[in-house]
Formats: C-alpha cells, structure tokens, sequence
C-alpha cells in the first residue's frame, strides 16, 4: 500500500473517532501502523492476512478472527485466514452471497454489530469455534474495492459494556479499506508480472527467430554478438522499469516481482542508468 493510501485511511479514522479519548486514538493509531507496516511487508496475501488478524488479537483483544473473499466466479465465499478457528472448520467453511452474517455483509456493503451474540437469532455459526460459557461481541464490515464488496473481516471479542461498539466498527471499517487497498494492489502487480513474463518470452521468441543460425549464415558471416547483447540489455532495462513504475519505485517489492534479488536489481538498474527513485510517489 503506498502512503498516499495510508496518509487516506488514517486522516478518515481520525475524523470518524473525535469522540474517543487521545489515548484510545493514540492506541489505535499505533494499531494501523502496525497493520499498515505488516501489509507493506508481505507480498503472499494469505501471510499478510494472518498476521494482521494476529495484530489484532495482540491489540484488540480479538478471541477469533476471520478474512473471508468473495470468488465472484464461483458467487462464493470462503476464509482467506482466520484465527482461533481450526484448520478443519475453516475449510470446509464457505458461504453463498447473502448467506449468513458475512455474506450478508457482502452482498449489502453494510457492517453489522451483534453487542450479544447470545440475544441475536440471525447469528449463523458455522464455523462451530464458538462456546458460549463467555458472552461475545460480533463485529462484521465489508471489503471494498470502490463500490465493490469483494470480502469481509469479522472479529469476536469479549463483550464489555464499557466499550464504544461504534468506535470498533469504525476502527475495523479504516482496517478493511487497508486490506482491500492491498489486495487490489497485489492483483496489479500479478498482473503486470503476467504481463511483463508473457513480453518476456514474446521478445525472447524474436531474439531466437532473428538470430537463429540459418539466418546469420545466410546474411553474415560473423554472429552478431554485440547487437544480441544490446538487446537484451534493452529487455533487461525494460522490465527493470516496467517493475518499478508499478510498485512506485519500491525496489523491494520490484524485486520479488522480478523474481530477483533487491541487490541483483539495484546494481541491474544502476548499469542501465535507471534510478528508482524517479519513480516514487
């Protein structure tokens, strides 16, 4: 996520929570850090998922968990990761658009706050991880990519009539728009990286028919050596580029999208006279 979104997301939770404390809203700040920082970190959405669901068992006393993803080409819902809920239950769990709490989420874009789990009939438990000597509150707010609802994140936490259940929804909704800014991220540069693989082999298909020898022994009689190497330096700086512009001149992330190394990249884009910063945002 770059900071432009970042900078968004927490301007838009700072206006949202006037009515907290500054001690409550430095905590939760520090939260969407933490969040923000472990997004930025992984490029496996499965691993960025699990470990902001574990940030928010560290800080919001969350006791389960749960990213689902809508696969619209299947109209299904299933976790993407979770905690507190075994391997098994998340599995075999998945959902129908409209079904349920998450799918019902899904398909309005409206959060929901059960203050009881215990007092609400609608409450569709699935994922049987819940026992019911402890009463929990319920929170479940949607994944949006613009108008789009392409998941939802639901956390249980012990219910505490101290606590300012709208200041969760708020908190979790400013969480959401962060995941879903990097998983719309992270499907641009799958994209792109396709892209740029399937260039890849188009130009490498061109080298091969334009110097294959039946070529060269027809045209010269030296093998062209230096015009080969040119280009595939040119293709090199290509792609160098290309991986950068896409991940705003992170040469990390253009890295791992190269299927390289930051030290390989760098010292490529320095003999190309390419400097990433160029392309920073």
């Amino acid at each position: 996520m770059n900071a432009v979104r970042i900078r968004a997301s927490l301007y838009s939770f700072g206006n949202r929570t006037n009515f907290m404390s500054a001690e409550n809203n430095f905590e939760e700040l520090s939260l969407l850090y933490d969040i923000s920082k472990a997004l930025n970190e992984h490029m496996d959405l499965k691993k960025s998922l699990y470990r902001v669901l574990a940030i928010l068992a560290e800080s919001m006393n969350m006791l389960r968990g749960a990213i689902a993803i809508l696969n619209p080409l299947r109209n299904e819902i299933r976790i993407k990761a979770a905690h507190g809920i075994s391997r098994p239950a998340i599995k075999r769990e998945k959902y129908k658009i409209g079904e349920g709490i998450t799918g019902r989420v899904i398909e309005t874009g409206e959060a929901v706050i059960i203050p009881r789990i215990s007092e609400d009939p609608r409450f569709l438990d699935r994922t049987d991880s819940r026992g019911m000597k402890q009463e929990f509150s319920f929170f479940c707010v949607p994944i949006q990519k613009g108008n789009q609802t392409i998941g939802a994140l639901s956390v249980d936490r012990p219910f505490d009539e101290n606590y300012v259940l709208r200041g969760g929804k708020e908190l979790l909704s400013t969480i959401a728009s962060m995941v879903a800014h990097h998983v719309v991220n992270l499907e641009k540069i799958r994209v792109e990286k396709e892209r740029l693989r399937t260039e890849n082999l188009r130009l490498k298909s061109g080298l091969e028919n334009k110097y294959r020898i039946s070529n060269i022994v027809g045209n010269s009689n030296t093998l062209p050596e230096q015009s080969l190497e040119e280009a595939v330096a040119r293709l090199e700086r290509e792609m160098i580029i290309g991986a950068l512009k896409n991940t705003r001149g992170n040469i990390t992330q253009a890295a791992a999208m190269l299927k390289s190394t930051v030290r390989k990249v760098a010292y490529k884009a320095k003999k190309y006279g390419v400097d990433f910063h160029e392309y920073r945002q």
